[in-house]
């Protein structure tokens, strides 16, 4: 007997699925789009802002990108009076990608510094990024932040002392919301790709990198020389890669979203406080909201952390209408709770309130779904009285993408 509607249906969504699982998934690695030498601020300092001369090439599907900074710095006459915990990684100060959106319009999907990106993945997968000094990659940063090496004679890479160091820096940045790596994850993580009809040629990227100071506070007579990566001459490297992936014939029926990507620092909450308002949310489809606590590094241009703190900050919370989503009543516990969920260790001075530690972006928490004239904010007690008290804070946030609608007709 023929086979009613009914099955032909089925047999035809079986087909579509095991050929998208022939197609989608694999990615087809980094590749190299950009590189140049660039000068660090010695004793001068400044900031050297790098404009990629050209917009990011989308004739496939963009997954994420890679930057990498490479040189020698040598630091003699005297050593460096304090080191910054994230040292190097800071060298990268802010990292920020343009682009103008077929949908959305004219969009900064990222600006975030490039401590805060080197970390990101270390949120939310047990390995993160990479540092190397003198050949050595420096373990995962954890609690203390540090970066150490895995050989016990020299604990840490950096101490700030007279020397020479070869360094390279590795910061992969994703372009959607980053999930532990599992079967399905190219799967779920497929809506927030970048696709070429989306974007056009629209996409510019902007890296500011910093000066000696990002590294730590250096002594008056301390001297600090720029040279290029294993060599006492030239100027350090800076490159861009750019990974895309496979979507074949399915990347014209994807409905695709923009995770956006935005840091802001606060330093007016220098004094005791409880259940004060650190900031206001955005309403949005929202993924995670990133925390990051600790004392300003005076010295550095811009300011870094000079140290960072898990105990300045406590019971803070996300709230609607001064209704807690989560009831949090201790950092701690809350930090705890995370880290077992995404099975890693958030480093010193970071706590994550996320809403797909369920694994699937689908749960991300649905800020564009509140009403006109409610409140959607992060509170916190503030712990800890300094003048020097800094804390930077991401909401990771999603416009479109595969989320169905609130309301009929929304």
């Amino acid at each position: 007997m023929p086979e009613n509607n009914n099955g032909q249906g089925a047999r035809a969504r079986r087909a579509q699925v095991m050929a998208q699982n022939t197609m989608i998934g694999r990615e087809q690695g980094p590749e190299l789009f950009f590189s140049q030498t660039i000068t660090l601020g010695g004793l001068t300092g400044g900031a050297v802002i790098v404009q990629v001369p050209r917009t990011l090439t989308l004739n496939r599907p963009l997954e994420s990108i890679t930057i990498v900074l490479r040189g020698r710095l040598v630091v003699g006459a005297y050593d460096y009076t304090s080191v910054s915990p994230e040292h190097f990684t800071n060298l990268l100060q802010q990292i920020q990608l343009t682009g103008i959106h077929r949908v959305f319009g004219n969009l900064v999907p990222i600006r975030i510094s490039g401590a805060m990106a080197f970390v990101w993945n270390r949120l939310f997968r047990t390995t993160g990024n990479t540092l190397m000094i003198n050949g050595l990659r420096a373990q995962d940063p954890t609690i203390p932040l540090t970066y150490n090496s895995p050989a016990a004679a020299t604990a840490l890479l950096f101490a700030g002392l007279q020397g020479t160091y070869d360094f390279e820096v590795y910061y992969e940045i994703p372009l959607g919301p980053l999930l532990p790596p599992s079967a399905g994850e190219a799967q779920r993580g497929v809506s927030f790709l970048y696709l070429p009809q989306d974007w056009a040629d629209s996409l510019q990227l902007q890296i500011s990198l910093g000066d000696r100071t990002s590294l730590g506070v250096p002594q008056t007579s301390t001297t600090t020389t720029w040279t290029s990566f294993g060599s006492a001459s030239g100027t350090p490297s800076l490159e861009v890669h750019l990974n895309y992936s496979i979507l074949g014939a399915f990347g014209n029926a994807l409905k695709t979203g923009v995770t956006i990507r935005t840091e802001q620092s606060f330093s007016a909450f220098t004094a005791l406080a409880n259940a004060t308002r650190l900031s206001l949310l955005q309403k949005q489809i929202t993924t995670n909201v990133v925390l990051k606590s600790g004392i300003t590094q005076v010295s550095a241009a811009p300011p870094v952390f000079g140290s960072v703190s898990d105990v300045q900050l406590g019971r803070s919370m996300i709230m609607v209408d001064n209704k807690p989503i989560r009831n949090n009543q201790n950092n701690g516990v809350a930090k705890t709770f995370g880290m077992t969920n995404f099975n890693t260790v958030w480093p010193q001075g970071y706590l994550v309130f996320s809403f797909i530690d369920s694994q699937n972006p689908l749960t991300a928490y649905r800020g564009d779904g509140l009403q006109g004239g409610s409140t959607f904010e992060i509170d916190t007690d503030i712990l800890t009285a300094n003048a020097g008290n800094l804390q930077t804070m991401v909401q990771e946030m999603v416009y479109g993408g595969p989320y169905p609608a609130l309301r009929p007709g929304a």
